[in-house]
């Protein structure tokens, strides 16, 4: 099966499984996508696996965020309101799903757990857990727990069970599914966010502002296409704040910004946090990611056998790169292939930015000939005209690894008659995203 228009866009260009799919749908309600995070040294967010009075020293009280329906900025945003502090003293491992019950660590500067205690706030609630010397960031992040019911499948539960058996098979067989980075990196209702990026790296501020503002979706609400077509017309910025929903936060601090400074495109920007403006470039590097993971596959090269001039990097159990990878030659191929079998190592491709490197061979070619078609150079990820989201590169494995992938459990759909439920349970590296192992079982054109 091909992929839709929709993933397309994004440089998803193929399933890594060849199984019918189960089809049906994601995220009914947000309990049907929990998601809990998982430390390097085994600590696993989830209130119920830790005493909540454990006393310790510490200018950074370590506490369980949990939250529904929303994304982890807006949560952060909410809980620093509530506690009438900077936004920026609240600091996390990694972004989480926001149509989705969530919990992840974080940690508040110069708190005590008896001012966080019961601490909600429209669906986010804070658990104290105990005191560190450290803010949370992303290096103790191993990976997540999901727990993930599929909804609305209209098979029977033997048609079903065979099918999700079937395709489970096939990604174990592989190790994995090819490590694309997910619809969420790019916006689920609007995938804009690497359009902007790109914008924002050509230097051409007024072009981010109006396409946050103004691109239309398939997906929004027909509304609010209108409302956004009809900004593109006038370019009214008061009117425009006028009209746009209160929900649309970032909009509107966009607008209203604009409103009194109507050239001003550089200042406007920078009117939005610094972390979501830095996940503009990071989402078009990813873009650039899948585009150079659709074509390594679209040349038949393979994701778990080495090629001369590829890259690989050692793994942990988890499946997070360890070292620095390592180029591949005639004189250690056959040794990194049979690490690669063992699970000790993986192929990586990059990500484009400051410090890229390409790889040799034929893999070099196709990341040189992403690159070149993009017409962006080396110098563009230097941000002159907004230095501090400067860009470096990285790595990234061309495989995702599954842990304890759970066969999925079949039952009647209770929201939806006459239907089945699909409830998965899984593990996946940091980075990696649940939902490009989902879409391999939903096999569905518009996910």
């Amino acid at each position: 099966m091909i992929p839709g228009e929709f993933e397309r866009r994004l440089g998803i260009d193929f399933f890594s499984t060849t199984s019918e799919g189960l089809g049906g749908g994601l995220r009914q309600v947000p309990e049907d996508f929990v998601v809990r995070e998982i430390l390097k040294d085994g600590a696993v967010a989830d209130p119920e696996r830790y005493d909540l009075t454990q006393p310790d020293k510490g200018g950074f009280l370590v506490c369980i965020l949990e939250k529904r329906g929303q994304d982890t900025l807006t949560a952060v945003r909410k809980l620093a309101g509530k506690m009438r502090i900077d936004e920026n003293r609240i600091d996390f491992a990694g972004l989480k799903d926001a149509h989705a019950l969530t919990y992840q660590f974080v940690t508040v500067q110069r708190k005590r757990p008896s001012e966080i205690v019961g601490l909600q706030v429209n669906g986010v609630r804070l658990f104290p857990l105990f005191r560190s010397n450290r803010p949370m960031r992303s290096e103790p992040l191993a990976g997540n727990e999901f727990e993930i019911s599929l909804r609305g499948i209209q098979l029977s539960r033997g048609e079903a069970r065979r099918r999700a058996e079937a395709i489970r098979a096939e990604i174990l067989q592989m190790k994995g599914v090819a490590n694309f980075f997910g619809y969420q990196r790019f916006g689920v209702l609007r995938p804009i966010t690497h359009l902007i990026g790109r914008h924002l790296l050509e230097g051409d501020c007024r072009g981010a502002v109006m396409t946050y503002l103004t691109a239309p979706s398939m997906i929004e609400d027909s509304s609010l296409n209108e409302i956004r077509g009809k900004l593109f017309e006038t370019m009214d910025f008061g009117k425009a704040l006028r009209t746009f929903p209160k929900r649309l936060e970032y909009e509107r601090i966009l607008l209203s910004y604009l409103d009194g400074r109507p050239d001003d495109h550089i200042g406007a920007i920078r009117r939005l946090p610094l972390r979501l403006r830095r996940l503009f470039i990071h989402a078009y590097q990813a873009y650039l990611f899948n585009k150079i993971l659709s074509e390594r596959i679209r040349s038949r090269l393979s994701l778990v056998e080495a090629e001369l001039g590829d890259r690989v990097c050692e793994l942990s159990l988890l499946g997070n790169l360890e070292r620095e990878p390592m180029q591949v030659d005639c004189r250690n191929l056959d040794n990194v292939n049979q690490k690669i079998r063992l699970g000790r190592t993986a192929i990586v491709l990059p990500i484009i930015g400051l410090d890229t490197s390409f790889s040799d061979g034929v893999q070099g070619q196709i990341e040189r000939r992403i690159v070149e078609k993009e017409e962006l150079d080396e110098k563009a990820y230097r941000m002159s005209v907004m230095p501090e989201l400067k860009a470096y590169g990285g790595h990234r494995t061309a495989m995702m690894r599954v842990s304890m992938f759970a066969r999925a459990r079949i039952s009647e759909d209770l929201l939806n008659a006459n239907m089945v439920t699909a409830k998965m349970r899984f593990s996946l590296p940091k980075g990696s995203y649940a939902t490009i192992l989902l879409r391999e079982f939903m096999k569905s054109e518009n996910p």
